[in-house]
């Protein structure tokens, strides 16, 4: 596996590939950058969000790494 680092504000177009939903109400979604084979892991998003939706992710700011992928759907 490769790791990588984008600044702060990177946009990239992804789809959905996966998503597990827990009892708990977490969500874990795995995306894949549209045109490329790069996936991402996303945890607890603020929507509910499902195989096939595809929408852009924004590398922000924030969490316990000191950034976090967020992912924002496009409407149907």
């Amino acid at each position: 596996m490769e790791t990588k680092t984008w600044p702060y504000g990177t946009i990239k177009q992804a789809r959905v590939l996966g998503v597990k939903n827990f009892t708990d109400g977490t969500q874990v979604a795995v995306l894949e950058e549209v045109g490329t084979r790069e996936a991402f892991i996303l945890h607890q998003m603020p929507e509910q969000i499902a195989d096939g939706d595809s929408g852009i992710i924004t590398f922000t700011q924030g969490g316990p790494t000191g950034g976090y992928w967020k992912f924002a759907k496009h409407d149907a």
